[in-house]
């Protein structure tokens, strides 16, 4: 049975229908402490995230993995390999400060050694391009309606075997029609995008109760979604595992 392609629709017509049909040979190399404080070697494989805070919301400094992985998991599956890993999903802010990083070109790796501009490339291409085949990543946010109106909950770990938000609050104000918006950087401090525009670069879908966040491109376009159902999976679309930075990294790395 051939499986469903994500869509990323060329422009907004029956686009609610769209929806609808749908998300190096150092001897003693650094290392870095994971959340549970055992160590990672191979940190030449992870990028630096510098913390960041947006208004009442704040972060530490991060790594993140290079490549994808835990392709063709659903939404929970992959919060789950993670937590056996002592790794996490990126939020939907953390992401959007993820891709500002790569966009402005100085990026560092796990060791401190700046990235070529060549693998940087390389990676916003696997993210941004707008080509074939469909990539998707999940995202870590799964909106949920209380009292009549959505919260965003984030920031999820496995406590006593179960899937918990460490952060749930009230839905900021953002698009809530599907639309394409202003810039990929103009979002609050959830990550949600709050200007509209008319040209056709990143598109948004927005949230919807019970379900889950992502970003995926393809030849027709890039979108970030806000819809997408936690128990779909397809080949293409995985996770960059993030673990929190620690002393141990290399001290000529540049925030």
């Amino acid at each position: 049975m051939t499986e469903p392609k994500p869509i990323v629709p060329v422009n907004p017509a029956g686009l609610e229908e769209v929806a609808k049909s749908l998300l190096e040979g150092d001897p003693n190399p650094p290392t870095f402490a994971s959340p549970s404080g055992s160590n990672i070697q191979n940190t030449e494989n992870y990028i630096m995230l510098p913390g960041k805070a947006h208004g009442s919301y704040s972060y530490p400094d991060l790594v993140v993995a290079v490549e994808k992985t835990y392709l063709n998991s659903n939404w929970n599956q992959t919060h789950e390999a993670l937590h056996k890993e002592n790794a996490f999903m990126l939020s939907i802010r953390q992401y959007i400060d993820f891709l500002q990083m790569l966009q402005s070109g100085t990026v560092y790796n796990g060791r401190g050694t700046k990235l070529a501009s060549g693998k940087v490339d390389e990676i916003l291409d696997e993210i941004l391009t707008k080509r074939e085949p469909w990539r998707g990543e999940w995202l870590d946010a799964y909106f949920k309606e209380v009292s009549g109106a959505l919260t965003i909950n984030y920031e999820h770990r496995i406590v006593n075997g179960q899937l918990k938000p460490q952060k749930s609050e009230p839905l900021e104000r953002c698009l809530m029609k599907n639309r394409y918006f202003i810039d990929l950087f103009s979002a609050n401090k959830q990550g949600l995008p709050t200007v509209k525009t008319r040209t056709q670069e990143t598109y948004f879908w927005h949230p919807k109760n019970e379900r889950v966040a992502g970003f995926g491109a393809n030849s027709f376009g890039v979108g970030l979604f806000a819809f997408w159902d936690p128990a779909y999976s397809y080949s293409s679309l995985g996770v960059r595992a993030a673990r929190l930075r620690y002393s141990g990294i290399n001290s000529e790395a540049k925030n």
